[in-house]
């Protein structure tokens, strides 16, 4: 269960899309960030996976890391976090997964979650939202993803470490839905399920080739037209928070020479963290 919280500390990177694509970035996953008078930053887009093909690193990314002033991913998890987490993934008002599910939908979670290796018993006291996240990721084994080995590498060489969000703010985004947007997205969640170990290694494969444009367009294929509650969460999780970090890296971009790393679908469309960074005077070059 830790590494299953340590996995949601950076949510997932598959489960709400971006669908509006800028053509600008469409290939790359290491940006360099570049203004008169400061030296140049870079931006590496990430995945949130374990996946042995993702986390091997490529040279020129660890070269970069370690030549670099600083480092700055979404989160920096700590313990306290973890607790934090969990505390948020479950009732605390008496109620449990059951009750507020159903007995007919809860049975076909139940029976899904069993695939992952969760029993019935262990989902009750879990919030729809958290369920649902469970079930949209591959079952964690070492919990050694590639956001957290970049983290290894920058305090090996004992760089200072930074973040441009808090686990409350990433935690607020589902904790204050309502129960009936929880439960909409636990449903599209089981429907789904079976179609998600492709979807994954597709992401997997396009993530590997650099392709921003294919990974966006492969979430695109998620997203069922006038779904609203995905559309209002599609903005909370993708549109609201590349504008929110975009500002809060500036502090890092201002000392120049900073390494900031984070899911690569915040990185293009239109309100991709590459744009917003052109639109207030950056110069944005693809490294690799």
């Amino acid at each position: 269960m830790r590494h299953r919280l340590r996995q949601l500390s950076f949510l997932v990177l598959f489960v709400f899309p971006v669908i509006v694509f800028a053509g600008n970035y469409d290939k790359g996953l290491l940006w360099k960030i570049e203004k008169p008078g400061v030296a140049a930053s870079y931006v590496f887009g990430t995945i949130h996976l374990e996946d042995a093909r993702v986390i091997t690193i490529p040279n020129i990314v660890k070269k970069t890391l370690s030549q670099s002033r600083s480092f700055t991913m979404e989160i920096l998890s700590s313990p306290q976090d973890d607790k934090l987490a969990a505390m948020a993934m479950v009732f605390t008002d008496g109620r449990n997964l059951k009750q507020v599910l159903g007995n007919d939908l809860f049975k076909e979670v139940a029976k899904v979650a069993q695939k992952n290796g969760m029993s019935e018993s262990s989902i009750m006291p879990f919030k729809p939202w958290a369920i649902m996240m469970l079930l949209s990721l591959p079952p964690p084994k070492t919990g050694l993803f590639l956001d957290k080995k970049l983290l290894g590498m920058a305090n090996a060489k004992g760089k200072p470490l930074h973040a441009l969000e808090t686990m409350e703010e990433q935690l607020s985004i589902f904790n204050e839905a309502s129960m009936d947007d929880q439960i909409h997205m636990l449903r599209e969640t089981i429907d789904d399920y079976e179609a998600f170990p492709q979807e994954i290694e597709d992401m997997i494969r396009a993530y590997l080739a650099r392709d921003l444009k294919t990974l966006l367009a492969i979430s695109k294929d998620k997203i069922k037209p006038g779904d609203r509650i995905v559309e209002k969460f599609m903005t909370r999780l993708f549109e609201d928070r590349n504008h929110k970090m975009t500002k809060r890296m500036q502090v890092r971009l201002n000392e120049g020479n900073a390494f900031i790393a984070f899911g690569a679908l915040h990185l293009a469309g239109e309100e991709g963290v590459l744009q917003l960074l052109e639109d207030k005077g950056y110069r944005i070059s693809v490294v690799y």
